[in-house]
């Protein structure tokens, strides 16, 4: 079975059209990028893919896209696209990442952890991974505590940003008590009546524009 269309969709940053520069958003993203871990959370729609690809584009950060789905319940699944990510974000790099095999499941803490170290080696330094629709794994699937393992092994300079309709699940505590994380939510991402004004104005511009 051909792997690259599937492939090129879980590993592709949304192309994106001109879309209403967020500052306000961007300054914060700086700012909670001090920590390691931020968590996008929001309603369909509100923008929180935008909001990310848009912050990217405009400041050239190196980055690893990864879109989540339920295929990657299984911890081997998404191990396998982890590789081709790496691949795409470093590739120069000959050696490919190891692929999660029956031996390596009875220690696969150990597994993850040396799989992250190994990737964060590979990658540049600033830099982000975004880990996309996390609403779209289901709540019982291995690969939460697996992510969450990944994420002790992040090397500083390197951000994980994950996006979701809905809160960190409960494996993530740990990250949330020792305060490694940080958060955005709908109140940070809603627009305010202000910002609402300045893109009806922009979007009736460019409809002006367009007539003529």
């Amino acid at each position: 079975m051909n792997q690259y269309p599937t492939a090129l969709a879980k590993l592709t940053r949304p192309t994106l059209p001109d879309i209403f520069p967020r500052k306000r958003l961007f300054d914060l993203l700086d700012e909670l990028r001090k920590q390691p871990i931020i968590w996008v959370s929001g309603p369909p729609g509100c923008g929180k893919t935008t909001l990310l690809g848009s912050y990217i584009e405009t400041l050239k950060i190196p980055c690893l896209w990864y879109n989540l789905d339920g295929g990657d319940s299984d911890p081997a699944t998404f191990f396998y696209y982890m590789g081709l990510a790496a691949k795409k974000a470093a590739p120069r790099m000959r050696n490919s990442l190891p692929l999660l095999t029956p031996e390596y499941l009875p220690g696969i803490s150990t597994f993850t952890r040396r799989y992250f170290e190994n990737l964060c080696d590979r990658i540049k330094s600033p830099s982000l991974m975004v880990f996309d629709n996390y609403q779209e794994v289901p709540k019982e699937a291995a690969v939460h505590d697996v992510i969450s393992t990944s994420l002790s092994a992040i090397s500083k300079g390197i951000n994980v940003i994950l996006v979701s309709r809905s809160q960190p699940p409960t494996s993530f505590i740990r990250q949330r008590a020792n305060r490694m994380m940080q958060a955005i939510g709908w109140d940070q991402l809603r627009f305010t009546l202000e910002k609402s004004q300045e893109l009806l104005q922009l979007n009736a511009n460019k409809l002006q524009k367009k007539n003529h």
